[in-house]
């Protein structure tokens, strides 16, 4: 391996100028070498120095008594610098967003559409609504068990919610007599307002002047509120259940 500094000049004379140059040879094998003249451009004309020869020998003594030679040191590992990383991290980070974005939408999206879709399909319409609650109130059997209040209750809350639904009468806020007189502009309901009358007159005696009932009454009730119901449902349904 050669490597050449950069020349020195030095002026000897107004004739003379001293250029030095110094060449770093190194050799690991013993032996001779020779190393040829050097060419030197002087205007037009071409001068050479004097050939050389370097002697490699491989006797060279090393003090290891008052000198301590120690073994080439292994390969250190670095430092742990965090934003040497702050890349892979940034990498790992939008992955990991992105990740939990898909996981949102497929399973927690997915669950909430199922949800709403299996609400959607369980909506009955109100005429069925109400036969099913009726249904519920017939198998308590609570005015067998002496509570009459509470059974006229439930059959005139099915019937006030039924109203509402059906034919938009805000009933669960109105006296007897005001929903009487509002389905009276109800004209599908004229045919079973009386049915609704004999539910309404009987329920106020028992709620309100501690009434008992007779047994008969009681089932009696329980037919007109489904009379009532069935009566009332929308045409389009009735049609399509006798087709």
């Amino acid at each position: 391996t050669v490597n050449v500094g950069m020349p020195d000049t030095l002026k000897l004379n107004d004739l003379q100028k001293q250029i030095s140059l110094d060449y770093t040879i190194t050799s690991f094998d013993e032996g001779l070498y020779y190393i040829p003249p050097f060419a030197i451009l002087t205007g037009n004309d071409t001068l050479f120095t004097n050939s050389l020869s370097l002697k490699v020998m491989d006797d060279l003594k090393v003090d290891t008594v008052s000198k301590q030679i120690y073994d080439i040191k292994g390969v250190m590992k670095p430092e742990f610098v965090l934003t040497d990383y702050i890349y892979i991290l940034a990498i790992l980070w939008f992955i990991l967003i992105v990740l939990a974005v898909i996981i949102y939408f497929v399973f927690v999206k997915k669950k909430k559409l199922k949800t709403l879709l299996k609400k959607t399909k369980t909506v009955l319409p109100p005429h069925l609504k109400a036969l099913k609650a009726l249904e519920k109130v017939k198998e308590k059997k609570l005015w067998q068990q002496g509570w009459h209040k509470e059974y006229y209750t439930q059959l005139t809350d099915i019937l006030r919610i039924y109203l509402y639904e059906r034919f938009s009468v805000n009933a669960m806020e109105m006296t007897s007599d005001e929903i009487l007189n509002a389905i009276t502009a109800c004209h599908e309901a004229d045919s079973a307002r009386e049915n609704l009358q004999q539910i309404l007159r009987l329920a106020d005696l028992v709620k309100f002047a501690k009434f008992t009932p007779l047994p008969d009454e009681n089932d009696l009730s329980y037919i007109n509120a489904r009379l009532f119901v069935n009566q009332t449902q929308p045409e389009e349904i009735v049609n399509k259940e006798i087709t």
